[in-house]
Formats: structure tokens, C-alpha cells, sequence
């Protein structure tokens, strides 16, 4: 009996799950970043290049259909001001969003994607850098 109404509850959250995601276009970082009119690059915090913390962050970003950013989730960081100042520069970008992606603020249709920055050290500089992303196709 149980498991018959947990395989319920586990199908209705799947479905749920799906829908939200139907809601979104998934893009690559190299897309996004291609899209970009307008890019802030983060500041490397002096907290952080005081105690020498470095590493990857990384956010996830949704945009809507004139190209603001709408959400942001650090989800990597190598610390909290690092991970700040990655929501402070991510929300100025600005996106030319293609018509034909059918993005909608009505039905919370966004685009979805990820963007990846690197915190890094050496010697007495400090540098924030973005991915080298490779457009060429592979033959």
C-alpha cells in the first residue's frame, strides 16, 4: 500500500520537475557569452586576496526575454565574498536574446545557463579570470 503511493508521489514530483524545466532554455556558457551586450567582470575582493583564497566560481543565471538577468545562484565559490561580488557583476550583464527563442515572462519562460569565473593568485597579483571558450567545431 505504501509503495504504491509513494510511486504515485515520486511520479507527480517527476512531472513537476519536468514542467519546470520545460520552462527554461538551456544554453551553453559559450552561447551565453556570446549573447552578452554588456559584461561585468567580478572584483577580486581584498578579504579574499588578503587570506589568499582562490579557485572556480561559478553561477547560474536565467534570463528573461529582453535580456536581464532575473536569477542568480552561486553555486561554487571559494568564498563568500568572492561569491558576492560574482552576484554583483552578473546582475549588470545584459543579453541580446533572439526572438526566435520564445522567451516569455508571462509562462516564466527563461533562458538558463551557467557562468564560470577563476580566482587567481600569483605572487603579489590578483586576477580574475573568464573561461577561454572554444567555438571552433571539432572535425
Amino acid at each position: 500500500m505504501h509503495s504504491a503511493r509513494l510511486r504515485g508521489i515520486l511520479i507527480i514530483l517527476t512531472l513537476l520537475i519536468t514542467a519546470q524545466d520545460a520552462l527554461s532554455v538551456k544554453v551553453s556558457e559559450l552561447i551565453l557569452r556570446q549573447l552578452a551586450i554588456r559584461s561585468i567582470k567580478p572584483h577580486y575582493p581584498g578579504t579574499s586576496v588578503k587570506n589568499k583564497n582562490t579557485g572556480v566560481a561559478v553561477a547560474k543565471v536565467q534570463i528573461d526575454q529582453n535580456g536581464k538577468v532575473k536569477t542568480i545562484t552561486v553555486v561554487q565559490a571559494p568564498d563568500a565574498a568572492i561569491s558576492e561580488e560574482v552576484r554583483t557583476a552578473v546582475r549588470q550583464w545584459t543579453f541580446d536574446i533572439p526572438k526566435d527563442m520564445h522567451l516569455d515572462d508571462k509562462t516564466g519562460r527563461l533562458l538558463s545557463s551557467t557562468l564560470t569565473f577563476y580566482f587567481k593568485i600569483s605572487g603579489s597579483t590578483s586576477v580574475v579570470l573568464e573561461p577561454q571558450l572554444n567555438n571552433r567545431r571539432n572535425k
